[in-house]
């Protein structure tokens, strides 16, 4: 009885399980201590920042940014693996390897969500002051001012006029 010619364990890459993971939890499914998540967790807030800042985005935008940096990851760990392969294509059939496809479309992905944010860089909005503050705080200087002031004329010091030059006094 002659044994049947097992072929090796196709290669895993591990995207269908990190799938599950972040559909499930999100990006806090991500070990952040790894250098990946660092990099990933800071393209999303300069994407945030770029589209306005966490305050301007509506809960629509936000969802889309949301779905954006999971296929970020998604196509970052596809990446990490096809860089790791020998070569992309199946020698045998002449064909690139199924992931070159998943990946692509991966790419069409975060360019449709892309544009549906769109392009252009928004600026935050600045703060404005608030005026009643700054009034508030100038009132509150004067009147620290008015009992440093009373407090010299209980003390005996003159505090009407400017001090006086040393020497320029008369003589006792």
């Amino acid at each position: 009885m002659t044994k049947p010619k097992t072929e090796p364990a196709p290669n895993r890459h591990g995207l269908h399980s990190l799938r599950r993971r972040v559909a499930l939890k999100g990006l806090d499914a991500l070990d952040r201590r790894s250098q990946g998540a660092r990099e990933l967790i800071a393209w999303r807030r300069a994407l945030v920042s770029d589209l306005g800042g966490e305050t301007a985005l509506s809960e629509q935008k936000r969802a889309i940014v949301e779905l954006i940096c999971r296929t970020r990851l998604l196509l970052d760990h596809a990446d990490s693996f096809l860089f790791g392969l020998e070569s992309v294509i199946l020698k045998k059939r002449k064909v690139f390897v199924p992931l070159v496809a998943q990946r692509q479309q991966l790419v069409d992905s975060i360019s449709r969500l892309l544009a549906q944010l769109g392009l252009e860089r928004i600026a935050q909005p600045v703060e404005q002051i608030n005026v009643s503050a700054i009034q508030l705080a100038r009132e509150e200087i004067r009147k620290l001012s008015k009992k440093d002031e009373k407090k010299g004329d209980e003390d005996g010091r003159r505090t009407d006029r400017e001090p006086e030059e040393p020497g320029s006094g008369t003589v006792a």
